[in-house]
């Protein structure tokens, strides 16, 4: 089972979803798990040694989301930084296999 992948595409539903007016509470848990994976894609990234924007890419989305000390921006800035993150994940989770 890969779960960088199944996570990946699993986080940019999540995110394309995240565009819609939701309950607050939607984006908190957004948020943790958004942090989570790409924690664990920067990780997995380190590990192989993939290219270094992987691993730099992924921190920067895991400082961005994360759920401590959150970063606050208008709904339409959020809007359009989850709608080009949802492609990302959903692009790095369908070309990971080269990087395994």
């Amino acid at each position: 089972m890969n779960y960088v992948r199944s996570s990946s595409y699993f986080c940019s539903a999540l995110l394309a979803f995240a565009v819609f007016p939701l309950p607050y509470g939607y984006y908190g848990l957004l948020r943790f798990f958004v942090t989570a994976v790409a924690i664990y894609c920067a990780y997995d990234a380190w590990k192989k040694e993939a290219e270094d924007y992987y691993l730099i890419g992924f921190l920067f989305v895991a400082v961005l989301f994360n759920p401590l000390i959150p970063v606050y921006f208008e709904k339409t800035i959020w809007s359009v930084i989850d709608v080009v993150l949802a492609c990302a994940f959903f692009w790095f989770g369908k070309n990971y296999k080269e990087y395994e």
